[in-house]
């Protein structure tokens, strides 16, 4: 595809923005730097296709909807569909700019994560083009909600698709409503999340353009949520479950055409797993992500070490990984044994191959808010959000845990979303008072049942993202009530799994929750699968 032409203006601001990054350098790394700028800085040319792609996706839209019988309907169907191009350009365009980063940075992780976060101007652009793209969607998809539903007419003609124009213009004009305006200095601050090059899913959506709904006098009625049920929510009597099952379902049904293709193509997608030592849990684990690679087709290998293994042996181990051109995915598998230094385990795995998303390169990506692989269990509750119809913009969001693996990035996704956060721990003063304020509040604390209701607000959204096991009589009884029937089944299996909010105040207070088991815990699987498919499809193309 060719790239829109670049402006002198714009590509002199480029060079300048390398040198001031990097330093000083030889003759051919400046080149290079020229070159990623020319190839990365046409972001601001508006939102338009290139003549050949606009042709293209023309074609295929008007092949897709020429059978509609509805004028109207026909025409809304024909522009949601060219958005789909917008949607490949935007996704293109951020893949090169990944690119470029590694490419300047000649293996040096260090440069190539100074030049990408460098690039504000650019990633600010492309979170616009996402916006722009995500906000037609959505008004183009209400247009069509409102519209009668079409009857079928086995009598009425069905106009054949008109062939494409066989010349474009040389400055086409806009399919849709105008640009995204530039960004005030709060939107930069807290800019829309754009489609990551490595989570494969598509992020929150973006702020509906509509006027702004009136202020609601009661600042602590519920989140209004009932109104428009996704498929994905199951009815409860007091609270609506956001079932893990059906979201789960939905993306591994997407990952299997995208499989497909890419073993057609070239090869399925390969996933390596290394277990250390003889962890129970992390056998779980380890099997179930197993077993999902082969339902999905996706190439698997497990690697077991005795609990006596070295960290030079298990670096080893992941540097014949890095080297191998099959494998686009290296898991290993936590906690590690006590000799083992997990950092220099991280630290060992290619970035690209990462797809647990906990590399200091991603996490930097994360920060920013540039295209790289996302931590899977924050990168499954939002997938719960989005797709159970929940916008975290506006809303006050408390993430309850600050570790590494699920409470700092979440906070970081949810701000990337526009929520206002703020972050608990253990240190955290007047810890019920902060947890009642959040709109959404997502616990990931690792202690059983600890948020009752006294931090719970009435009509909440609660993200429960705990799994912890309970064995004692005592504690199962706290946190059943009594309930005879609960205490029964916990007295024949020896344990009771419970997450970190107390499940009876959830349900009773919250206007949705994630129920523990069959909620966040199924999504991390599904995003690791999703991490390791777009790394395959970001190495093959």
């Amino acid at each position: 595809m060719p790239a829109t032409p670049i402006s002198e203006k714009r590509l002199a601001a480029n060079r300048a923005n390398a040198r001031k990054s990097t330093g000083p350098r030889t003759a051919a790394g400046k080149a290079a730097s020229c070159a990623n700028a020319r190839r990365t800085g046409a972001y601001d040319a508006g939102h338009r296709l290139p003549p050949r792609l606009e042709a293209h996706f023309r074609a295929l839209a008007e092949a897709a909807t020429h059978s509609i019988l509805d004028p109207q309907r026909r025409a809304l169907a024909f522009e949601l569909h060219m958005l789909t191009g917008h949607a490949r350009l935007h996704e293109s365009r951020e893949r090169a700019l990944f690119n470029a980063g590694f490419e300047y940075g000649q293996g040096d992780e260090g440069r190539a994560t100074q030049w990408v976060l460098r690039q504000v101007g650019f990633i600010q652009a492309l979170n616009r083009y996402a916006g722009w793209i995500e906000a037609n969607t959505r008004r183009l998809q209400r247009a069509l909600d409102v519209l009668p539903a079409e009857t079928t007419d086995s009598t009425a003609p069905i106009p054949p698709p008109q062939p494409p124009a066989t010349t474009q213009a040389t400055e086409p004009t806009p399919l849709f409503e105008g640009t995204i305006p530039p960004p005030t200095p709060l939107e930069s601050a807290a800019h829309q999340e754009p489609r990551p090059g490595f989570e494969g899913t598509n992020p929150p959506a973006a702020p509906s353009p509509d006027p702004p709904a009136p202020p609601n006098p009661d600042r602590n009625s519920a989140i209004s949520l009932r109104s428009a049920a996704p498929p994905c929510y199951r009815e409860g009597s007091m609270a609506r479950i956001l079932d893990g099952k059906v979201i789960n379902q939905q993306i591994l049904d997407e990952l299997k055409p995208r499989i497909a293709h890419l073993t057609a193509a070239r090869r399925a997608p390969g996933l390596v797993v290394i277990l250390v030592g003889n962890d129970p849990a992390s056998e779980i684990y380890v099997r179930n992500k197993v077993k999902t690679c082969i339902e999905l087709g996706v190439h698997s290998e497990e690697i077991r070490l005795p609990d006596t293994t070295t960290t030079a042996e298990l670096l080893a181990h992941i540097e014949t990984l890095n080297q191998r051109p099959d494998i686009d995915g290296i898991l290993v598998q936590m906690p590690l044994p006590k000799q083992v230094d997990s950092r220099a385990v991280l630290l060992a795995i290619r970035p690209d191959k990462d797809v647990d998303g906990f590399h200091p390169f991603n996490v930097g990506q994360l920060v920013a808010n540039a295209p790289a692989p996302r931590s899977c269990t924050p990168a499954g509750v939002m997938e719960i959000l989005r797709r159970s119809g929940i916008d975290p913009a506006g809303k006050d969001a408390v993430v309850v845990g600050r570790s590494d693996i699920v409470g700092k990035p979440m906070a970081m996704l949810l701000l990337h979303a526009h929520a206002t956060v703020t972050i608990c721990h253990s240190k955290t003063q007047n810890l019920p008072e902060v947890c009642k304020r959040a709109q959404i509040l997502v616990a990931a604390i690792g202690r059983p049942a600890m948020l009752t209701a006294d931090y719970i607000r009435p009509g909440a959204v609660v993200i429960d993202v705990g799994m912890n096991r309970v064995s004692s009589r005592a504690e199962a009884e706290r946190i059943t009530r009594g309930d005879a029937e609960k205490l029964a089944r916990f007295e024949k299996r020896g344990s009771l799994l419970v997450g970190d909010v107390h499940p009876l105040d959830m349900a009773e207070l919250s206007e949705a929750y994630t129920p523990v088991p069959g909620g966040v815990g199924l999504l991390t699987i599904a995003m690791l699968m999703s991490n390791t498919v777009q790394s395959a499809e970001h190495r093959l193309k």
